[in-house]
């Protein structure tokens, strides 16, 4: 007795389509939030890596784009880590996102919402955390003296 029903190879499982549908519309939203928070208060850089390590996980593009990410990445903490003045005024920049977002939720700013002062607030910390991170690997790793060193 044969069935009359196709037979589903195991890579088009409703299973599969799903987390492949899933995937593509979390990783495209977390990407498109991403650039819009380059332009305005928020995580910008962040959102827009988070996109791609979900989008990596179905697609080679964000594999190859989210490596090269990485790559870039790296390469700047590397450099800003190395000296004592970029970090001071990574976390001033971060300190000032916090006390600005504050400001807005306790005193009332004009142009600013909740919204816009809980996503400053967020940032500020980021920023702050890893910032400090940073230089802390890069201290831990024995690396102090060098051409970027300032410190």
């Amino acid at each position: 007795m044969s069935s009359s029903r196709p037979q589903r190879s195991a890579g088009r499982t409703p299973l599969r389509a799903f987390r492949l549908v899933a995937v593509t519309v979390v990783g495209w939203l977390l990407l498109i939030a991403g650039i819009v928070a380059l332009v305005l208060p928020g995580p910008g850089m962040l959102l827009c890596l988070l996109g791609l390590v979900v989008l990596a996980r179905e697609y080679a593009w964000a594999r190859r784009s989210l490596q090269w990410a990485r790559a870039k990445t790296q390469e700047s903490v590397g450099r800003s880590s190395a000296s004592r003045a970029a970090t001071v005024t990574s976390e001033l920049g971060g300190v000032a996102l916090i006390v600005v977002g504050l400001v807005e939720l306790v005193v009332g700013l004009p142009l600013l919402g909740t919204v816009t002062a809980s996503l400053l607030i967020a940032s500020g910390f980021i920023v702050v955390g890893t910032t400090a991170w940073a230089r802390w690997q890069y201290l831990r790793s024995g690396r102090q003296t060098g051409p970027g060193a300032t410190g």
